[in-house]
């Protein structure tokens, strides 16, 4: 018998990021294929946008059912968005965290299988990124 936890935070570690820029306008956008720390088994791909009109990250996360990937989708406001890409650009022998909060629990083994009966659609309710400096 597996005992369970509930957690509202999934944290994940960026294997790869790219700054892809496209339309008429080179709007860019932050594309990043992480591995998931705290939930086993699992990966995430993560597009972050910026948007000068917002004042706080905002976005979703959706946990699909027949494969173990979440897709992450985030707002962020201009200024954290042009420091992150510029702070991504050092390399690193450390990968950079990213750690966001949901507005929904999430049921996790203590061996780290997360259990889910459906594909569930989370709101982000907090952001947190580390970046190695050294």
């Amino acid at each position: 018998m597996k005992n369970w936890q509930q957690i509202r935070e999934i944290s994940m570690s960026i294997q790869t990021a790219e700054l892809q820029m496209a339309g008429p306008h080179l709007k860019q956008t932050f594309h990043a294929s992480c591995n998931l720390v705290n939930i086993a088994r699992g990966r995430s791909q993560v597009i972050i946008t910026p948007d000068p009109y917002i004042s706080r990250v905002s976005g979703k996360v959706t946990i699909l059912i027949d494969k173990p990937l979440m897709q992450v989708a985030l707002k962020m406001p201009q200024t954290p968005f042009e420091e992150m890409t510029a702070l991504a650009r050092h390399s690193s022998s450390r990968p950079m965290v990213l750690v966001l909060g949901v507005d929904q629990d999430l049921a996790v083994s203590v061996e780290g299988d997360l259990q889910i009966n459906e594909e569930m659609c989370l709101g982000v309710t907090s952001c947190k990124l580390t970046v190695p400096l050294k």
